[in-house]
């Protein structure tokens, strides 16, 4: 499968929760072990209006390391987060984000990943680093 067609195919199954927080997913490069998604965050998951709630910048990371290691195992694997580090390099005001998910190494049953977000001024707002258990993964429909 080319790392365009697994885009789309993975957009027709994207889960409700990246859904919610505006995720897309804008590049996959299988063989590198990377992907680029998109997200876009209203107000209404701001703690104050103007900051973005540490939950949901956490779950946008969280999204482009697991689609990483997902996408590097030819979608034969899934990731379940087994820990995440996140460090908030700054404020994260409502609007679009880029995410970079990458895998840093996979084994057969564990992965290690890592991720930065940008904002819309493409300044790197938050990093994090994790390590999933990849679990076989049910053939999806294409």
């Amino acid at each position: 499968m080319t790392n365009d067609e697994m885009s789309v195919l993975i957009r027709k199954h994207l889960p409700p929760a990246i859904k919610l927080i505006g995720g897309d997913i804008i590049e996959i490069d299988q063989e590198a072990g990377e992907v680029q998604m998109s997200f876009i965050i209203g107000e209404e998951f701001c703690h104050s209006k103007v900051i973005v709630q540490g939950g949901y910048v956490s779950a946008m990371l969280d999204a482009c390391m697991a689609h990483a290691a997902s996408t590097h195992s030819g979608l034969t694997k899934s990731a379940s987060t087994l820990e995440l580090k996140v460090s908030f390099l700054g404020a994260s005001n409502p609007g679009t984000f880029r995410g970079v998910g990458r895998v840093v190494r996979m084994g057969r049953s564990i992965a290690y990943t890592e991720a930065s977000l940008f904002n819309e001024a493409e300044v790197e707002v938050a990093r994090s680093s994790s390590t999933v258990k990849l679990i076989p993964s049910k053939p999806r429909d294409s």
